[in-house]
């Protein structure tokens, strides 16, 4: 088991004792919208050769779609390299685990420290410290999942690391 995986099964079982912290949540989308992903719930990789920035998170906010639930890491800058993947065994619930060069934890949350949800697929945000020299953020799921990660330029000179986690195959 590694460092990431046992720091993450470790703060998920915070999850239930939280509720000091807030989570923004965005609209839902028009429920006709078509559902069809292609997205995988392989292991993702964004910006591999971007140096290590330390760029902090200015806001974490979380939405449910009628395809998917999104989990939003709004940056006071560039993001550095970002990767991600599943990690654990197949009980549920499952973890993405996310890992930055950008500090992908908000000011004040503390390792271990979870940010739940009211959604059936985003369980909650569990932050698990530094792994390995990433910041490594877990997104507990009902179940393995198709998953997408992006990056969104803007506003200014900041960005949005994106992960929407789809409902169904």
């Amino acid at each position: 088991m590694s460092a990431l995986t046992r720091r993450l099964a470790a703060a998920t079982t915070a999850l239930a004792a939280v509720g000091a912290v807030s989570v923004t949540t965005l609209p839902a989308a028009d429920a006709a919208t078509s559902c069809r992903v292609r997205w995988g719930s392989q292991n993702k990789a964004i910006n591999l050769s971007s140096p290590v920035t330390g760029t902090p998170v200015a806001d974490l906010r979380t939405g449910h779609h009628a395809c998917y639930d999104r989990v939003v890491f709004e940056l006071k800058g560039r993001t550095g390299a970002t990767v991600a993947g599943y990690v654990g065994t197949a009980r549920s619930p499952q973890v993405i685990a996310v890992g930055s060069r950008t500090n992908l934890v908000p000011m004040g949350v503390k390792p271990g420290q979870a940010l739940p949800t009211r959604f059936s697929t985003v369980r909650g945000v569990v932050y698990a410290g530094k792994v390995d020299g990433l910041d490594a953020v877990g997104i507990v799921t009902r179940a393995r999942l198709p998953y997408r990660v992006f990056v969104v330029k803007g506003p200014g000179a900041n960005n949005r690391v994106v992960v929407d986690v789809a409902h169904r195959w």
